[in-house]
């Protein structure tokens, strides 16, 4: 297979981090949700499907944000 269908580019791979002191780094091994075994973030399979990075947000979600950040400052003003 090619080197862009590797696991660690899979909507399936979830990648494992290393606490750290003050942070959490990610290292080379993750799991596979479709075969639910470790894997290399190299390695292949035939369950490779392209990783939607793109968050999904609608226009609902960001009305309800928006909303409750107002809120949140009315009771922050009416407390000082």
């Amino acid at each position: 297979m090619r080197n862009n269908y590797q696991c660690s580019k899979c909507k399936f791979y979830i990648c494992y981090y290393s606490k750290g002191l003050f942070n959490f780094y990610p290292i080379r091994q993750g799991e596979c949700k479709k075969h639910n075994q470790g894997v290399c973030e190299n390695d292949h399979c035939e369950f490779w499907k392209k990783s939607n990075d793109k968050p999904n947000i609608d226009l609902k979600m960001i009305d309800k944000v928006i909303a409750d950040t107002e809120e949140l400052k009315h009771i922050y003003e009416e407390e000082n």
